[in-house]
């Protein structure tokens, strides 16, 4: 092996690494309580720290503009020095060239889909064909849930009584969000190409998981990028499964129901927020605080155990939450420009914002920049063939 062999053995190591990483970050059932994830966030630190590279004046400008930002996050929601720690990672991870990147997200995406495989059987088994597998009750990773879960072989759901029929499939995870989430920018990125074995688990996860966001997901890229012949096969397989749904208690529970538009004129499956929210943001929106925010986690007050855009405003304001729209978008329009991956990326931010608004969480923060990185090789590619 000559040393050019040993170098890219050893990068794609680093980057194998680095994606297990982020899988564990997510993070799954068995390093609830265990293990914490600044740890895994310091070896996304090293790992980054050994693929640095600034290399063209929009990158430096985006660096800077976000360095700005979380350091104004950090201040305002008090942070101590291990606060800052992962908000330093996310700043460093920007800074990542990009052939690291694309490579540790396409083993983030085999390990996800491979991992779902056996955990989507233990769920069948479970609650399809009632299975007795073995179980034991274990404690939230947010302790301000009110609920434990069960965990079972490979995958884990919440105990709460209304959920036992036929739970949302939730994987490795304390809420099917993260699955819908995960699992929708996923094939956003890969074009829900379902001739990838790769995709198979990942959108059978995301239609199990009955994701709300995984579901707007699916439909945007069908109605906005799928050629018209599909857009017709579509219709009539949704056409053909409509009266199956619609007649079965449960999935029009879980899907049909949830696209009713109600009095206010909202769809009936965001539950993204909480009328006590909605009611304080009217009135917030018409404040001064509105422009800066109420700082350190004051939608707890408001959104105790909900998860909204509008909580990234009640903490920090409306200025900075543009202002971080803004820094993202600006940037990958100046990799990508004015093409069909741009507009995917767009649909990317506002379902991880919708859904995930955890802009200080290192994992969804990946999941908000990478794309850009990938997005923007394959708009190259494309252009070029």
């Amino acid at each position: 092996m000559n040393a050019h062999e040993i170098i890219n053995r050893n990068e794609r190591i680093r980057s194998l690494i680095f994606a297990f990483l982020l899988f564990l970050l997510m993070p799954p059932y068995f390093v609830w309580h265990k293990i914490h994830p600044l740890i895994f966030i310091s070896l996304c630190v090293v790992l980054s720290f050994q693929n640095i590279k600034l290399n063209s004046v929009p990158k430096a400008v985006f660096v800077f503009f976000l360095t700005i930002f979380y350091v104004y996050l950090g201040f305002r929601s008090g942070q101590n020095f291990f606060g800052f720690m992962p908000l330093f990672g996310i700043v460093l991870l920007v800074l990542v060239e990009d052939k690291f990147l694309i490579a540790a997200l396409k083993y983030f995406i085999l390990i996800y889909s491979i991992s779902l495989i056996p955990s989507i059987l233990s769920y069948l088994l479970v609650n399809v064909f009632s299975v007795k597998l073995p179980y034991e009750i274990i404690k939230p990773i947010n302790l301000l849930k009110t609920y434990d879960y069960i965990k079972y072989p490979f995958y884990v759901q919440d105990n709460k009584l209304i959920s036992l029929f036929l739970p949302r499939f939730h994987a490795y995870f304390d809420e099917p969000g993260v699955v819908g989430t995960f699992s929708g920018v996923l094939l956003l990125l890969d074009g829900f190409n379902l001739r990838k074995k790769v995709n198979i688990p990942i959108i059978i996860a995301g239609l199990l998981s009955f994701s709300f966001a995984f579901y707007i997901m699916l439909l945007g890229y069908f109605l906005m990028f799928v050629k018209t012949k599909y857009k017709i096969i579509g219709l009539i397989v949704i056409i053909a499964l409509f009266p199956v749904i619609s007649n079965n208690e449960v999935l029009n529970g879980y899907i049909l129901s949830r696209f009713e538009i109600q009095e206010d004129g909202t769809l009936a499956g965001d539950n993204r927020t909480s009328v006590k929210l909605d009611d304080f943001y009217e009135r917030f929106s018409n404040s001064d605080d509105f422009y800066f925010g109420l700082g350190k986690e004051a939608k707890l007050k408001y959104n105790y155990s909900g998860a909204s855009y509008k909580d990234l405003i009640v903490n920090y304001g409306i200025i900075p939450f543009i202002a971080f729209m803004l820094i993202f978008i600006l940037y990958a329009f100046n990799k990508i420009k004015f093409k069909k991956e741009f507009f995917i990326y767009i649909v990317i931010l506002a379902s991880v914002i919708y859904q995930r608004p955890f802009i200080m969480n290192y994992i969804y923060v990946c999941l908000i920049f990478v794309p850009i990185v990938l997005l923007s090789a394959k708009s190259n590619y494309n252009h070029e063939s």
